[in-house]
């Protein structure tokens, strides 16, 4: 108890920063009500069937959905079912990511200010509270992301447990959000360049603990699918319909008008391949065309967070809602557009200070930049939800703007900031 008063005492303004994230988190939840319609039913559902019928699928054995987070429902639904007691643990996962962004930041800078302002801006962004209490896959995907960078950075020659670990972490997101494989190379870039002026052997061992510790995570679900879905599948079946949705013919973007069965995962999965490969090679420009209309839809202002946290299911058809009334939400509405348009501006003038940055935060930022872009607006198809974990990690370029601002509006502080920069080692 002395231990924790002690680290409480020497971390009070972090620890009162993750309380406060976590009180309005809850509030909102309270608020709210989030009712899991859609996509969020189907992971409710899907924990449920896990846990009862003893299969990972909706109606059945499928792969259209990745198992990690309906694995992690089912085992919170070992302890209760209710939507207040799943709302809460998505709440304390949304909280825990500012820590590890603190963790992160202040790593990948060593600056204890920019670390604590990335914190701050994490636990109160009105985007990341408002999507807190929603059952999405993106809140697990956001820790393991983030231990895994973490475990990535402390990565050394003599560390071969960290270099298995955040393999096994990496795998781990991999069976939660497909967008990781587009990750793993930044990762280990990331890892590599940690390892620099060792010998070749030395730099390899760590990459080849990674890589095989993420291949045997990821693998039962890989044999799974081809023995019991289909061969061939990969990851999941939902890759073929959003590659589609990118780059269909007759459009943009998601549509209920489709080129394949309805309920019909497999076929789609094929479909949606053959389709959008087809329409590419008859027309080359339309891939320019749908990554501009990606990259705009991805920069669009998140209002899927107000969305999906105020949704009430339709009685026996939780395919379908209706929207729940929530007191101020069209000022609600009004913050959120504001601080999204705020948060993408810092973030972007924090490349200003491009050449001053350490070597890892121009590969890890970089990297998951373009990654990302690649990801979801290149190959598939941009909205806002697929930026969420870019957009937590971002918080800690918007710290880095905030702070040096801070520092050059006040001569004295930014001499201190230099001087102690200097001093480490």
């Amino acid at each position: 108890m002395t231990r924790l008063r002690a680290l409480i005492g020497r971390h009070r303004i972090l620890v009162g920063v993750l309380a406060g994230g976590l009180v309005v988190r809850v509030l909102w939840l309270l608020v709210a009500h989030p009712d899991p319609v859609s996509d969020y039913w189907a992971y409710r559902r899907m924990g449920e069937n896990i846990l009862d019928q003893g299969f990972i699928g909706v109606d059945g054995p499928s792969a259209l959905i990745l198992p990690g987070h309906p694995v992690l429902l089912a085992a919170l639904m070992t302890v209760s079912r209710s939507a207040l007691w799943l709302g809460i643990a998505m709440v304390t996962l949304s909280t825990a990511a500012a820590l590890l962004v603190h963790k992160v930041a202040l790593r990948l800078t060593g600056k204890e200010p920019v670390a604590l302002v990335a914190a701050t801006v994490c636990a109160f962004s009105p985007a990341m509270v408002l999507y807190a209490p929603v059952l999405a896959t993106e809140h697990l995907f956001v820790v393991l992301l983030l231990v895994a960078i973490l475990l990535t950075l402390s990565v050394g020659t003599g560390s071969p447990a960290r270099a298995v670990g955040a393999g096994a972490v990496a795998g781990l997101a991999v069976l939660t959000r497909g967008e990781m494989v587009f990750y793993l190379p930044v990762l280990i870039a990331l890892m590599w360049l940690g390892l620099r002026g060792l010998d070749p052997i030395s730099r390899v061992r760590p990459v080849a603990l990674f890589v095989g510790a993420t291949a045997l995570v990821t693998a039962p679900w890989l044999i799974r699918n081809a023995e019991v879905i289909d061969p061939g599948v990969g990851l999941s079946t939902a890759s073929g319909m959003n590659f589609w949705f990118g780059h269909r013919p007759d459009g943009y973007g998601y549509t209920e008008d489709v080129p394949w069965p309805r309920g019909d995962d497999i076929t789609a999965n094929r479909v949606g391949w053959e389709v959008g490969l087809s329409h590419i090679r008859k027309e080359p420009i339309s891939l320019l065309e749908s990554t501009r209309d990606g990259t705009f839809r991805m920069l669009s202002w998140p209002e899927y967070a107000l969305i999906a946290s105020t949704q009430e299911a339709l009685p026996g058809r939780p395919l379908e809602w209706n929207s729940r009334y929530v007191p101020f939400e069209n000022t609600i509405s009004r913050i959120l557009l504001g601080s999204s348009v705020l948060s993408l501006s810092l973030a972007a003038a924090a490349f200003l200070t491009w050449p001053a940055w350490r070597r890892r935060l121009r590969v890890l930022f970089g990297g998951l930049l373009l990654a990302t872009w690649v990801g979801h607006a290149v190959l598939q198809f941009g909205h806002p939800r697929f930026r969420y974990s870019l957009d937590v990690l971002l918080t800690i370029l918007v710290a880095l703007t905030l702070v040096d601002l801070w520092e050059h509006g006040r001569p004295e502080v930014s001499q201190a900031a230099r001087t102690a920069e200097q001093g480490r080692p």
